[in-house]
């Protein structure tokens, strides 16, 4: 069955913000050419995925907000409750019926015109 991404975006925001300032006093980050990244409309995010940080830091920094496609597993830990808060789209990677409905609410979230996240290796690259 295909989930439903339920978030409130004002939560979501201000931990944009946040995750924004700090990532650019503590860690000096930068971000290159947000302006290919269009304003509005459907949007799929493509990134390669090096370390844990990679997503909170491409969705702290995105000019938008950013729903990741994510491993399952990690909503079952103490941060599920805050990627279900910020509307991140939990990902059975085992394959078959239980992957393809995380893609497809992918798929409507894209329809709604929003921006999609994913790392296409499907998880941490030690080569990037």
């Amino acid at each position: 069955m295909t989930e439903q991404v339920q978030f409130d975006r004002r939560w979501s925001d201000r931990g944009r913000r946040i995750g924004n300032r700090l990532g650019r006093a503590i860690y000096k980050v930068q971000v290159l050419h947000p302006d290919r990244l269009p304003a509005d409309g459907p949007v799929v995010l493509v990134s390669n995925h090096t370390g844990f940080l990679d997503g909170p830091v491409v969705f702290c920094l995105a000019p938008r907000t950013v729903h990741f496609l994510v491993k399952r597993s990690y909503f079952k830990s103490v941060w599920g409750r805050i990627l279900t808060g910020v509307g991140q789209i939990p990902i059975d990677r085992t394959g078959g019926k239980a992957s393809e409905d995380s893609l497809n609410t992918g798929l409507q979230v894209l329809g709604r015109g929003d921006l999609l996240g994913i790392y296409p290796e499907g998880t941490r690259s030690p080569d990037g």
